[in-house]
């Protein structure tokens, strides 16, 4: 049997244990192949919005990147969510 994805398991465990994604938007992030790396080209001007207003607080800027990421995954953007949470640390 030859598995479509990673897995939930296999998620960082700040992904795998968000209280803000949904549990199908969890799996959708485990439904990629493996797990994406930053592209340094991509550009998105919510998520630069994101880091200039959050910065000085880390764990609004958490709350809101995981926010943005379920938005992206609810429009099943699964690539541009992966961009999102990649950025967080």
């Amino acid at each position: 049997m030859q598995q479509s994805g990673i897995g939930t398991n296999a998620l960082p465990e700040h992904i795998r244990n968000s209280k803000l994604l949904s549990s199908i938007n969890i799996a959708l992030l485990g439904s990629v192949s493996e797990i994406p790396v930053i592209d340094p080209a991509y550009y998105d001007e919510r998520l630069k919005n994101i880091f200039q207003y959050y910065s000085i607080n880390p764990d609004e800027m958490d709350r809101e990147l995981q926010l943005y990421a379920n938005e992206l995954l609810d429009k099943k953007a699964v690539s541009d969510a992966w961009q999102v949470l990649l950025t967080m640390p």
